[in-house]
């Protein structure tokens, strides 16, 4: 790009739009996330008493939330690509923000008997409509409102929306935990972090008002109407959509295991803490955000393909050997420099992610793409990881067994990545 081409870029940037759209998807992350961090409170207020039922209550309405992201990616993928990024920003965050608010507001089980039960349901398959578009329609809006010679950097906002969405839902459960006693946060406590949902409603109605619409978007619409089918454009671009999803894969494999998976391993198997585990989780999370933005930086001038092949091969060569030495040790500082390698090479591949999802596809069909191969990689891969690896270590009896399916997620994405550089060069 020549100066001249920068300089006249630089008069359409909105570093304002950017960061905007970097919000909603923080308030849209803390208000999901908080739902899991309080699912023994919630299953005891909403659901009835029968023994540890209510909380499994509870995780089954998280899991259904989950389940209810495709429809939301496939309903706001095609409103996105066909009326605007904006549209979507806005309206995923409202769905979040009012169920959240009600949430915080509804009568418990003991008040109004079961329908306390189907209300919180149908909130919360709602508050999973809300994700399946946000995440996606956030990153093309970020995407295609940064400059392009910063596009991986600024693009990776958006999964930094994510980390601090979810680092500010886990920190307000523990201050809660801390500073409540037991009565007044399984009573009242737990519903505070919900009733934020009504800061999330002004958020969303101030960018209603507020909020530019993506730059390219415009530009796009403003060149040509010609109508081809939804159907049409997916099927010529079904190749692609697969081959992202196989990119995607050690993304949230990577993503799952070290924040989900590996906290009750090391209370189950090694006996540390709890006080220590949350500490260290914490600490990886901001490690991981770091990554992001260096290695999201770096691919703009190195290219996206080459760093993350690095990355996937750095999985490849590595998580085998990080998983036996886990679980030959009893010291926690060995476990807690092993973790923070594979903290750092989720990281690096995670940063330039965001951008390379949305050049894989063209306007007319990019938020659709990313929201159905990130539904279909997000619930399969990712959320299905802390059940698939308790299942392959109780079946194989091998605590490793976790290490040689990420290895296997790491060669698929590996390929994959090759064949991504390749449908890259197609498109340009």
């Amino acid at each position: 790009m020549t100066s001249a081409n920068k300089k006249q870029y630089d008069k359409k940037y909105n570093f304002s739009a950017i960061i905007k759209g970097m919000m909603g998807n923080i308030f849209e992350w803390f208000q999901f996330s908080i739902f899991g961090f309080f699912a023994s409170q919630i299953g005891q207020t909403f659901f009835p008493q029968n023994g540890n039922d209510s909380t499994l209550f509870a995780y089954g309405t998280f899991f259904a939330g989950y389940l209810a992201r495709p429809i939301g990616g496939l309903i706001f993928g095609y409103i996105s690509d066909k009326y605007g990024r904006k549209q979507v920003i806005v309206w995923t965050l409202l769905l979040m923000a009012v169920p959240s608010f009600l949430i915080g507001i509804l009568p418990s089980y003991k008040q109004i008997g079961m329908s306390a039960s189907v209300i919180l349901i149908f909130l919360r398959v709602v508050q999973g409509v809300s994700m399946g578009g946000n995440y996606g329609g956030s990153l093309t809006y970020i995407f295609e409102q940064s400059l392009p010679h910063k596009k991986g950097f600024l693009s990776s906002l958006s999964f930094l929306g994510v980390l601090i969405g979810l680092f500010l839902g886990s920190t307000t459960a523990t201050l809660l935990e801390i500073f409540s006693s037991p009565h007044f946060m399984n009573h009242y406590g737990f519903r505070l972090p919900f009733l934020c949902g009504i800061f999330a409603l002004i958020l969303g109605l101030f960018f209603r008002k507020n909020l530019p619409e993506s730059q390219e978007f415009r530009q796009e619409k403003a060149k040509s109407e010609t109508k081809v089918s939804l159907s049409s454009r997916l099927s010529f671009h079904k190749n692609t959509i697969i081959n992202l999803v196989c990119v995607i894969i050690l993304h949230d494999l990577s993503f799952y295991i070290l924040f989900v998976y590996m906290m009750s391993f090391y209370t189950d198997n090694l006996g540390f803490g709890k006080s220590k585990i949350f500490a260290m989780n914490s600490f990886h999370m901001i490690l991981v955000a770091v990554a992001v933005l260096i290695s999201a930086w770096y691919s703009d001038a190195i290219g996206r393909i080459k760093l993350m092949k690095i990355s996937a091969l750095a999985f490849l060569l590595t998580t085998i050997p990080i998983f036996y030495f886990i679980t030959k040790t009893q010291s926690f500082l060995t476990v807690f420099m092993l973790q923070t390698c594979f903290a750092i090479m989720a990281g690096v591949f995670s940063g330039p992610l965001p951008a390379l999802m949305s050049e894989v596809f063209p306007m007319n069909i990019r938020n659709t793409g990313i929201n159905i191969a990130g539904s279909i990689s997000g619930p399969v891969f990712g959320g299905s990881a802390p059940l698939v690896l308790s299942f392959l270590v109780m079946y194989t009896g091998s605590k490793i067994a976790p290490g040689i399916y990420i290895t296997l997620a790491a060669f698929i994405t590996f390929v994959a990545l090759h064949f991504t550089h390749i449908n890259i060069e197609e498109k340009k």
